[in-house]
């Protein structure tokens, strides 16, 4: 279990400029399996350790009883799922958390390269928030956790949690 943000955080930002080269090279329009072939090769060129359709193992009362497998591992300590469809869905989501959970990582980057531009969504699984004091819950349900200051950027986040699910809302302060 991997609960070292800050690590997974850089490897996500290595990750992402990426996923930048692979949509500039080969724009929209492909299957999700040529993505990932060439996702896989940015990553290795850039010397990280990838495995590709990496398999998640449910676990229940220490019986496996069911298996997801994730696009790309990366480090050991990234899951990336990738997409090439229209438009991303809460279901996309949802499989993503589930494996959060099902691994115990901090990091999913959700990738879609089926729009002109591509679309990243970071989420963040149960384990970024271990030792972190939860704040006021909003009329939503949503309990913020934790706010990070970017002072290069001036961007504020704002981290928040509802059951298992982390999000993080961006807030410009320029």
């Amino acid at each position: 279990m991997d609960t070292d943000e800050h690590g997974s955080n850089e490897i996500a930002e290595k990750i992402i400029g990426c996923v930048y080269r692979v949509a500039n090279g080969l724009g929209c329009g492909f299957l999700e399996k040529v993505y990932e072939n060439a996702l896989f090769y940015e990553l290795t060129k850039a010397g990280l350790e990838v495995k590709q359709q990496h398999p998640i193992l449910i676990r229940y009362e220490g019986v496996v009883v069911g298996e997801y497998v994730a696009d790309l591992l990366v480090e050991g300590r990234v899951l990336v799922e990738l997409k090439a469809v229209q438009a991303l869905d809460d279901v996309h989501t949802a499989q993503c958390i589930n494996y959060l959970r099902g691994t115990g990582l901090v990091v999913c980057l959700l990738i879609n390269f089926g729009r002109p531009k591509v679309q990243i969504k970071r989420l963040m699984g149960p384990a970024a928030m271990q030792g972190h004091e939860s704040g006021t819950t909003d009329e939503h349900g949503w309990t913020q956790v934790r706010v990070v200051q970017c002072p290069n950027s001036g961007f504020t986040i704002r981290v928040y949690l509802c059951s298992s699910v982390v999000s993080m809302r961006f807030l410009h302060h320029g």
